[in-house]
C-alpha cells in the first residue's frame, strides 16, 4: 500500500501539493487515518537532507577558533567538520584548501629508502640538481613510464617534440597537455616558436615581459592576471577575480562582462582602444582553458623528482614502482614489460628468496609475494620469519614451520601455482597433489609455540614423504600457464601463443603494447 501511495506522488511535486491536486490521493488522505498520518509524517520530512557527507580532503583555515566563525559538528568517526558547505564557507571569507594525497609520494619515499640500502646514498629529494642531463635526455626521448604526470602516450610524444632541457621548459608541458590548449592549437604554436620555426609574436609589445617565458602563448591564469593589471590597470585583487572565474564554467561570460572596464583601464594606461579590444579579444577565450601556474609548477616538481630517480637509479625506481602498483595487475604487467625493455631480468616469485614486495636481487628484480592472489602481508611475514632459520627444504618442512592460520591452504595453493615453490625441487603438479597431506603433517607436528622450528619430522618420514612428491609428473605447459594467469594475472614462464611465434613473425607488424603509440589511421 505504501508503494502504491508513493507512486501517486508525481516526480518533482511536493506531497502537500499532490494531495491538493490529485483526486485519488486526496480521497486517500481524507478517508484513511493511517495513510493520512503516513503522508503527514512524510511531508514533514520532505526537504530535509537525506544524509551529510564530508569532503575527503577539504581543510578549512580561519584566523582564530573555527567555532567563532562557523557552526561545527562531529561526524560518525568523531572528527570535527563544518556544518556549512564549501560555497557558504567561501562567502564567509574562510580559506578552504584541498589537501590531497599522492601515491607518487609513497613511491618516492620507497625509492629513496631502497637507494639508501643499495648505495648508502642519502638523497635530499627537495634539493635535487635541476640541471641533470641524464634526466632531460631521458624525458626528451619520451622514456617517461612511471614519471608523474608524464607517462601517457600523448605526454611522451609531447616530450619528444618539446625536448625540455631545463626545469623552466618542463613546467609548460604539463599546462599544455590539456583539452583546451590542445583544441586551440596552442601546442603546435608553442613548439614551433620554441624551436625557431615560427616567429615569436606578442599581442602588444607591453606583453613581452609577461609572455616571454611561453613564447608569446597565453598559458597560465597568472599571465591573464598580469595582463589585466599591466594593460588595464586592474588591482591584483581585481585580477584575482578573473583567475577565480577561469576555473568555473561561467569564466567566458564573466570575462565578457569586464570588457568595458578593461578598455577604460587600458585607455588610462595610454593604450588605444583598438589595441585594447584586440588584446581583450585574444585573452577572453583563454578563460575557458586557463591553468594555474603554481599548480603546474608543483606538479612539475614531482614530475622532475620521479624522472631524476628513474634516470639515475633506474633499478631502484622500477622496483619501487612495481611495489606501489602491485595491487593493479594491468599496471604490474605493463611495468614488468617496461623493466624488461630497460634490460632487467624479472625473477619468478620464490618462498626462499622473495619478500612481501618486489625486491632487488643481484641486479635483477625479484617478484614480490603479495602480488600473488590470496597471499597477504601476514602470510608473507610468517614465511619470511620462518626462513630465518634456513631455506625451506620441502613442502612438509614449509608447512611445519609457517603459521598455518596465516598461511592457509588457499595461500599455499596460489604460491604453488605461481611457481613460488619451484625452489623446493618438486613439480607443481606434485606439490598440489601432496598439499593436503603436507598441511596435515604441519598441523599434527607443529604448534603455535614451535612455528619457527626448522623441522619436526623424523628424517626418515621426511624422506619418505619427499619420495612420494617427486614421483609426480609436471602439468602440461598450457595448464601450468593457466594457473599462472589465475594467480598472477598474466603468463609468467611463457605464453600460449609462443609456439606460433616463428610462423607469425612475417605477418605481425606490431605488438599489442605498441598500438597506443601508433598514429591513428595506420594499418597494422
Amino acid at each position: 500500500m505504501v508503494d502504491r501511495v508513493a507512486k501517486m506522488v508525481p516526480s518533482g511535486m511536493s506531497i502537500r501539493r499532490a494531495v491538493k491536486e490529485s483526486a485519488d490521493l486526496g480521497e486517500i488522505y481524507s478517508g484513511d487515518d493511517e495513510l493520512r498520518n503516513l503522508l503527514d509524517v512524510a511531508s514533514s520530512l520532505e526537504g530535509l537532507p537525506r544524509h551529510i557527507s564530508k569532503h575527503a580532503a577539504g581543510v578549512v583555515i580561519a584566523p582564530g577558533k573555527l567555532s567563532d566563525y562557523v557552526p561545527l559538528m562531529v561526524d560518525s568517526k568523531g572528527e570535527v567538520a563544518t556544518q556549512y558547505p564549501k560555497e557558504v564557507l567561501e562567502e564567509c571569507g574562510l580559506l578552504k584548501m584541498d589537501i590531497l594525497g599522492l601515491t607518487t609520494l609513497s613511491l618516492i619515499r620507497l625509492c629513496l629508502n631502497m637507494i639508501r640500502e643499495s648505495h648508502n646514498v642519502e638523497i635530499d629529494i627537495s634539493n635535487l640538481p635541476v640541471d641533470d642531463e641524464k634526466t632531460y635526455e631521458m624525458l626528451s626521448m619520451g622514456e617517461s613510464d612511471g614519471v608523474f604526470q608524464l607517462e601517457s602516450q600523448g605526454m611522451k610524444d609531447l616530450l619528444k617534440r618539446v625536448v625540455p632541457r631545463s626545469f623552466k621548459e618542463l613546467v609548460p608541458i604539463i599546462g599544455l597537455y590539456r583539452p583546451g590548449p590542445m583544441g586551440a592549437g596552442m601546442i603546435d604554436d608553442y613548439i614551433d616558436r620554441k624551436h625557431g620555426r615560427k616567429k615569436v609574436e606578442y599581442l602588444n609589445p607591453v606583453l613581452e615581459e609577461i609572455l616571454s617565458e611561453t613564447y608569446g602563448v597565453i598559458l597560465y591564469q597568472e599571465q591573464v592576471m598580469h595582463i589585466a593589471s599591466k594593460v588595464a590597470g586592474f588591482s591584483m585583487a581585481e585580477a584575482d577575480l578573473i583567475r577565480r572565474a577561469m576555473s568555473k564554467k561561467s569564466g567566458p561570460e564573466f570575462m565578457e562582462s569586464l570588457k568595458e572596464d578593461f578598455e577604460k583601464g587600458a585607455k588610462a594606461q595610454g593604450i588605444d582602444k583598438r589595441d585594447a579590444e584586440y588584446i581583450f579579444e585574444k585573452v577572453t577565450p583563454f578563460a575557458a582553458y586557463g591553468f594555474n601556474k603554481s599548480h603546474t609548477t608543483a606538479y612539475a616538481v614531482i614530475a622532475y623528482q620521479t624522472a631524476y630517480l628513474k634516470a639515475n637509479y633506474p633499478l631502484e625506481f622500477m622496483v619501487s614502482l612495481l611495489t606501489i602498483k602491485s595491487g593493479d595487475t594491468d599496471k604490474v604487467i605493463y611495468y614488468i614489460n617496461v623493466a624488461k625493455r630497460m634490460g632487467y631480468e624479472i625473477l619468478q616469485p620464490d618462498v626462499n628468496s622473495s619478500f612481501a614486495h618486489f625486491s632487488i636481487e643481484n641486479g635483477a628484480i625479484r617478484y614480490g609475494l603479495t602480488a600473488i592472489l590470496n597471499v597477504g602481508y601476514s602470510a608473507v611475514e610468517s614465511i619470511v620469519s620462518a626462513r630465518e632459520d634456513g631455506d625451506f627444504k620441502g613442502l612438509t618442512d614449509f608447512c611445519c614451520r609457517v603459521d598455518l592460520r596465516l598461511v592457509n591452504r588457499k595461500c599455499i595453493e596460489s604460491l604453488i601455482k605461481a611457481g613460488a615453490m619451484d625452489c623446493l625441487g618438486y613439480t607443481r603438479s606434485a606439490l598440489l597433489d601432496a598439499l593436503d597431506t603436507a598441511i596435515e603433517y604441519g598441523h599434527r607436528r607443529s604448534s603455535e609455540s614451535k612455528v619457527a622450528v626448522a623441522s619436526l619430522l623424523p628424517e626418515e618420514d621426511m624422506e619418505r614423504f619427499n619420495d612420494v612428491v617427486r614421483e609426480k609428473e609436471e602439468f602440461e605447459q598450457g595448464e601450468m600457464l593457466r594457473y599462472e594467469k589465475e594467480v598472477l594475472g598474466f603468463y609468467f614462464s611463457g605464453h600460449p601463443m609462443a609456439q606460433y611465434k616463428e610462423r607469425l613473425r612475417g605477418i605481425i607488424t606490431c605488438q599489442l603494447g605498441e598500438i597506443e603509440s601508433i598514429p591513428a589511421g595506420s594499418n597494422v
